[in-house]
């Protein structure tokens, strides 16, 4: 019996055989299958410390446990030589074994962007106690909400007629992946440390960031498994962490059917429209490439048929874990 011929007949066992039919070990074996989202590594999190607790997720079938920790940054418009040198300490301070990844998201979620904007704006304080009057005759306050309306339309459609022109959020993420055992005290505190000096040199190259939290990474991770909230506003769908279950699970909506083709991952929830998520690799990399130059790779401004119509993700790490070899390390 094929694998589908057994699936069709746990669930469509009256129209093939009886019902005892049915073996115990198929159905212990599919109920045991993990969920798309155990690809994912995210176990734990270590709220004292600020780590995450990972594995090499459900799929994987090598013990042990290891550290994470991760970082956002505001996206970088221009580069020079004295960023790049000091952005490549980065490699160099990480014992073997560390794995660092850089990732670039641009979402349509620009209104809480623009949330604070308009939370900015100066209030007539001699008729600030007249509630929604006030803020209806403020001009200020009009004005505010007329451009917040007309920057959401960007997120969805093109802003000129002419080329693609679409309003995104960036938001730049270092996720460094450490070898060490987090019920080791000594291995702990190397990871602390790791996580100290990523933040020293981030504000050496005028990149200062802040530390993610378990919320953080949910609600980051869980656009690329729900594209419900990618379309829409992720603020009605927050995940709020639940210290009971391990990361990887919370991500998991039981209501949204996957399918991962030879390319792409398709997506959809009942009654809702099929989504898909295409993936892209490098086929043949430069041979020489500046930091400065990394920002064409979210569009062209002037070449229409270079223009992103989508929100997306570029991902970049090393080929191989940073090992001790001095010339793995240039």
């Amino acid at each position: 019996m094929s694998f589908l011929e057994a699936v069709k007949t746990v669930f469509y066992g009256e129209r093939f055989e009886p019902a005892d039919a049915v073996q115990r070990n198929l159905l212990e074996r599919i109920a045991t299958l993990p969920r798309l989202t155990g690809i994912l590594p995210y176990l734990g999190w270590m709220g004292d410390e600020g780590m995450y607790v990972l594995d090499q997720g459900a799929f994987g079938d090598k013990p042990g446990l290891s550290m994470g920790f991760c970082i956002e940054t505001v996206p970088q418009t221009g580069s020079n030589e004295e960023m790049e040198r000091v952005l490549a300490s980065l490699f160099m301070s990480c014992p073997a074994g560390t794995g660092i990844q850089i990732s670039l998201y641009a979402s349509r979620h620009i209104l809480p962007s623009l949330r604070e904007q308009a939370n900015m704006l100066p209030v007539d304080e001699a008729r600030s106690g007249e509630g929604e009057s006030n803020r209806n005759r403020n001009i200020y306050r009009v004005l505010g909400r007329r451009r917040i309306d007309h920057y959401l339309k960007g997120a969805g459609k093109s802003l000129f007629s002419h080329h693609v022109y679409l309003l995104r959020d960036y938001r730049c993420v270092i996720a460094i992946s450490t070898p060490l055992d987090p019920e080791s005290p000594a291995d702990v505190e190397e990871a602390i440390r790791i996580k100290e000096s990523t933040h020293a040199t981030l504000r050496s190259a005028h990149m200062p960031g802040w530390d993610w939290g378990p919320e953080s990474l949910l609600n980051y991770v869980a656009d690329f498994f729900d594209h419900e909230r990618v379309l829409g506003q992720p603020a009605e769908r927050h995940i709020e962490y639940d210290s009971s279950r391990s990361l990887r699970s919370q991500l998991s909506n039981p209501e949204i059917a996957s399918a991962v083709a030879d390319t792409f991952i398709k997506y959809r929830k009942e009654g809702g429209a099929e989504t898909a998520m295409q993936c892209f690799s490098v086929r043949q990399y430069p041979k020489y490439y500046r930091l400065g130059n990394m920002g064409s790779l979210i569009g062209d401004y002037y070449q229409m048929a270079l223009a992103i119509p989508c929100p997306f993700l570029i991902t970049m790490g090393p080929s191989s874990w940073i090992t001790n070899r001095p010339e793995a390390r240039r």
